[in-house]
């Protein structure tokens, strides 16, 4: 078994958070081709569809054009991951197209990974049995494996990891607190390997660089956002917390602060600074924290899901309380753009996950729709579309998940 310390870190590579109801998806940068103008008012308007197949292209006042069918390198690919409490669900589109799906046990939060060796690996925690994950070379084969070594408890906070030459890391909450684990390449095993400080909620976590291998996020006992980073020596300084409320939204949860990070180095979290009106960003920039920068629209309600994209904007999903699902721009720049819209009846309380895109997209959003379908969005500067992925028909998803496999070369 490798014997591990801490992992090596690589500049802006990304754990993202993992909602209570169990929602994530690895970022990494994309390829974008454009993106949306400035802007900080609310936008509303009328708009158009049109639908062929499986796949919606949205278009009119405050829409988005259609996209061409995706274009995938041999071993580009992306994994999306679903469950509902009677089954889990798992499927892989390669440069062949979307693969056919597995079907596991139903799961409470879901991790999907790239693991060293290439292969897209779901890691899952289960109401009734220890933690485990499947692994698959083809998207068309399955390996289950138990995990022996970390017994986070449902739902793990941060579904995906980053990999970073020889291992991945995962956020989870155990017995003594959030947790970070590893996963060793040889034992093909996931080992505890951190606890993080106590006293505030971590829901959040981030590699940042040999200074700070990791950094993690969420809200402070007062509701503020908080931050702590891990030194060198693998120990955590003292938490940091903004004046800046993060509030959870009470018996209605919103979806929790959310660390990125740029192509430039620099990190940025995104996260509801009013439940169910303003979403803010705030970045950090030389060690230091940006002054906070928001916008409120009718087109946020309280999930919101968010990825950085290879220009240095961030591309953030977000539904209303009608379930309307809109794209909204953030340049550090420039600041928020307006919202657009990208399809309907999105579910108002529903998991969403994020990536940047693969296959000659910027961005991808995996989200709840119709109360049974996992449905995928496409983001390609001013275009987009939507596709259905799961259809879960009598049952209702609670939980979705989403990983990219960049091109090798």
């Amino acid at each position: 078994m490798t014997h591990f310390a801490w992992p090596r870190p690589i500049p802006w590579l990304l754990l993202t958070a993992f909602v209570a109801s169990g929602c994530g998806g690895v970022v990494v940068e994309g390829t974008p081709t454009g993106s949306g103008g400035q802007g900080t008012t609310s936008s509303t308007g009328s708009k158009s569809s049109s639908k062929s197949g499986t796949t919606t292209a949205t278009s009119g006042v405050g829409g988005m054009t259609p996209l061409p069918e995706p274009s995938c390198l041999f071993d580009e690919g992306l994994v999306v991951a679903a469950s509902s409490s009677m089954a889990s669900r798992i499927r892989v589109r390669t440069a062949s197209g979307w693969l056919a799906e597995h079907a596991g046990p139903p799961a409470t939060s879901l991790a999907p990974t790239v693991d060293p060796y290439g292969a897209f690996s779901v890691f899952s925690t289960n109401p009734t049995g220890a933690p485990s994950f499947v692994r698959t070379t083809d998207g068309l084969t399955f390996e289950p494996h138990p995990v022996n070594g970390w017994a986070p408890l449902a739902p793990v906070v941060a579904p995906t990891v980053f990999a970073y030459g020889g291992s991945s890391v995962l956020l989870g909450r155990t017995p003594a607190g959030p947790s970070l684990a590893y996963f060793d390449p040889d034992a093909f095993d996931w080992y505890s390997w951190q606890t993080v400080p106590p006293g505030f909620d971590v829901v959040s976590s981030l590699a940042v660089g040999a200074d700070a291998p990791e950094m993690v996020v969420g809200r402070g006992l007062q509701g503020q956002l908080c931050d702590a980073e891990m030194s060198a020596s693998a120990t955590f300084s003292p938490i940091h917390c903004f004046s800046t409320p993060a509030p959870s939204g009470g018996e209605i949860p919103v979806t929790p602060p959310k660390v990125l990070s740029l192509p430039n180095g620099d990190a940025a979290i995104v996260f509801f600074s009013a439940a169910g009106s303003e979403i803010s960003v705030t970045t950090r920039h030389d060690g230091g924290w940006s002054p906070t920068t928001s916008t409120s629209s009718d087109k946020i309600g309280v999930v919101f899901d968010a990825t950085p994209v290879a220009d240095g904007k961030i591309a953030i999903a977000a539904t209303s309380t009608s379930g309307e699902l809109s794209l909204l721009w953030f340049d550090p720049v420039a600041g928020f753009g307006l919202p657009v819209h990208i399809a309907d009846h999105a579910s108002i309380q529903g998991a969403q996950a994020a990536a940047p895109g693969v296959c000659g997209d910027d961005a991808l959003f995996a989200y709840l729709t119709d109360g049974h379908r996992v449905d995928l969005a496409r983001i390609r500067g001013t275009s987009s579309a939507t596709e259905t992925v799961f259809d879960f028909v009598d049952e209702f998803p609670e939980h979705v998940a989403l990983a990219i496999r960049r091109a090798s070369h």
